[in-house]
């Protein structure tokens, strides 16, 4: 299966929402950062009450407003991720395993699923890290299970993310430009 004007399209758009949700988060990271506090990835990972509740005392409450449209934000930021890496592999899924191995359609389209699979795991982690903000209000409050469940999801989304960005440039891009080269 060759790239389509439909796909081509969702390219496009995948790669227009992660650019505007780019900025929007990019603006909600200077806010963190001017508060002397660390980045939001220091938060997804912090796992811990402890951890947390000292990343958001560092971060003040205009830390804590901008960590949550810096979370808000997120979302559309997904949409543009989960496009840019599922769609060329879910592509070139068909040529990989018509110009190598057949095994190798199935690596690609797991590859596909895995960055939707990020996707989802962004989104609970997301919902995790909001809904620990929202209990961090009240200093008796257990953050624990919201920030352990987070960082679970955050370490494996960039781990999944990792392994679709590898197969696509080692593996997806060489193997669809010698196609595209020899068709």
């Amino acid at each position: 299966m060759m790239f389509t004007a439909s796909w081509v399209a969702g390219l496009v758009a995948s790669g227009l929402v992660l650019l505007l949700a780019s900025r929007s988060m990019a603006q909600q990271a200077a806010t963190l950062r001017q508060t002397g506090g660390p980045g939001i990835v220091a938060f997804e990972l912090a796992g811990t009450t402890a951890k947390s509740r000292e990343i958001l005392t560092m971060w003040g409450l205009a830390g804590r407003h901008a960590a949550k449209r810096n979370l808000y934000a997120d979302f559309p930021f997904i949409i543009g991720y989960v496009g840019l890496l599922a769609i060329p592999a879910w592509v070139s899924a068909d040529t990989i395993g018509n110009q190598t191995w057949h095994w190798a359609e199935g690596i690609g389209l797991a590859v596909a699923i895995a960055a939707v699979l990020a996707g989802v795991l962004d989104i609970a982690e997301d919902l995790l890290l909001l809904s620990a903000l929202s209990a961090a209000d009240d200093a008796t409050n257990d953050l624990q299970p919201q920030t352990r469940a987070g960082q679970i999801c955050a370490l494996t989304k960039f781990t999944l993310i990792a392994f679709a960005i590898t197969w696509l440039i080692i593996v997806a891009v060489p193997v669809v430009l010698t196609a595209v080269g020899t068709a």
